[in-house]
């Protein structure tokens, strides 16, 4: 397995904002020269903005035969920075040789709908109703080369990871792209995928941060997490691939 570092690595990363996507094709390039790796088995995993920058890259390249992507996006987004208050000076959240990938921009409440019930969720539900009038920002899954499980929660507090995975499903089906499945949980939110931990871990109630119960997130991950390996290797011919 291969991490590669993209967010908050280094000063120039320190905001999710015009990241480079060329840190993917180092670490695509590193593994191509490994001996040890079969090339033709190299997959993508990805969490959240990992997730996003997952499906975009393996959109772009060929050579990743397998994507699991855990409360996916199906599209770019604005770039961000959780200090900042005026998301204008942002472009977008990915780069390919310093030229901004299109992307969706925010569409940004008044500041006193904060104070009337908007939440972060709501705000993206908001803006990727807007997504037709920035159509280049959908993510090409069916460009990916190979199967696409996607895990969400249906009480994702973070960002609507339901409606973008099924929008991902339906784009590749109607566009003949790869097989798609969906693993949709009704209780659980942006917690819903990992290794499942026990209820007497110090840490637990955190799986209920953004959104759904900790139960509920912690039953999901003993579901989804043996399917995720059973996929991986069903498709790369190994428990752990290389990511």
């Amino acid at each position: 397995m291969l991490y590669p570092g993209y967010y908050r690595t280094s000063e120039a990363t320190k905001t999710f904002d015009m990241v480079p996507l060329e840190t993917f094709n180092a670490a695509l390039r590193y593994l191509q020269a490994r001996e040890d790796i079969d090339t033709d088995r190299i997959g993508l995993v990805g969490g959240s903005k990992g997730a996003e920058g997952a499906l975009l890259f393996a959109s772009m390249r060929p050579e990743i035969r397998a994507v699991v992507a855990s409360m996916p996006s199906s599209v770019v987004w604005q770039g961000f920075d959780w200090s900042a208050t005026d998301f204008s000076q942002f472009s977008s959240s990915w780069s390919i040789e310093g030229t901004p990938v299109a992307y969706l921009p925010y569409d940004m409440p008044e500041w006193w709908e904060w104070f009337t019930g908007m939440t972060i969720a709501g705000m993206y539900e908001q803006s990727l109703a807007g997504l037709d009038g920035h159509a280049d920002a959908a993510i090409a899954v069916e460009k990916v080369a190979g199967p696409v499980l996607l895990i969400c929660g249906e009480q994702d507090q973070l960002w609507p990871s339901c409606p973008m995975a099924r929008q991902l499903e339906a784009r590749s089906r109607e566009r003949g792209g790869p097989p798609v499945e969906v693993l949709a949980y009704a209780g659980a939110g942006h917690a819903v995928a990992g290794t499942p931990g026990e209820e007497t871990d110090e840490d637990f109630e955190e799986l209920a941060n953004m959104g759904g119960s900790a139960v509920a997130n912690n039953e999901a991950r003993k579901d989804n997490w043996p399917k995720t390996l059973a996929f991986l290797r069903q498709h790369l011919g190994a428990e752990e691939a290389a990511h």
